[in-house]
């Protein structure tokens, strides 16, 4: 109220100095590097954000990370994680065939997918599954486990059926595992349950022992 006359002649530079010197504790880099290093794809929507309130203003700095962390999460969703697995011998559980020593068939495939099927990444999803067939020519059986699976979208639902139809124009039988009940309760007012190729298996072990009961015991 009373002594802030006495700095009205120091120099902008030194008044500057003063502030950057009392907040420079407050400026926490380790975060920035933690992050990046656990998930580059949130680290960057954290640098892009600080360069852009330091660079431009807080308002947008701040507008232009929601925008990168938005547009982030539309690619991941776009890119999910899918992978084949087998049975753990001796046990029930089914892993990423990349990561464990694990039981398959032949003439079986089970895929998991780890995201909501959306109009994001249903085609991911059948470019998978077309690969996976061209790679088994002896193939009877495609076994989607839909554990991970809380939500489809309209248009996951068609891609989906066609997915079924051309797989049934092969010979090929599509199966669903371990659907969650909201989940179902929708696929049951669809046309897709009614034209599945295949059938709808209470447990993923349910289904390979019932298609492939001697290797899966």
């Amino acid at each position: 109220l009373y002594l802030t006359g006495l700095f009205k002649e120091l120099p902008l530079a030194i008044l500057a100095a003063t502030i950057m010197v009392s907040i420079w504790k407050l400026v926490d880099f380790k975060p920035f590097i933690e992050t990046w290093r656990y998930s580059k794809a949130d680290g960057l929507a954290m640098w892009v954000t600080f360069f852009g309130v330091v660079c431009i203003d807080i308002s947008t700095g701040l507008i232009i990370g929601i925008i990168s962390t938005f547009i982030l999460l539309l690619w991941r969703i776009s890119r999910p994680h899918i992978a084949v697995i087998g049975l753990v011998e001796g046990t029930q559980h089914f892993r990423n065939i990349s990561r464990h020593e694990v039981l398959t068939s032949t003439n079986i495939v089970s895929i998991r997918i780890d995201e909501n099927l959306t109009f994001l990444n249903a085609n991911t999803l059948k470019e998978f599954v077309i690969f996976e067939v061209s790679q088994h020519p002896e193939l009877h059986h495609v076994v989607i486990n839909c554990s991970s699976i809380s939500n489809i979208d309209a248009s996951a639902l068609e891609t989906l059926e066609e997915i079924n139809n051309e797989l049934k124009n092969l010979k090929i039988q599509m199966h669903f595992t371990e659907i969650k009940g909201p989940v179902m309760d929708r696929l049951k007012q669809s046309n897709l349950i009614n034209e599945l190729s295949g059938t709808v298996y209470l447990t993923h072990y349910q289904a390979m022992h019932a298609l492939d009961a001697q290797t899966f015991r």
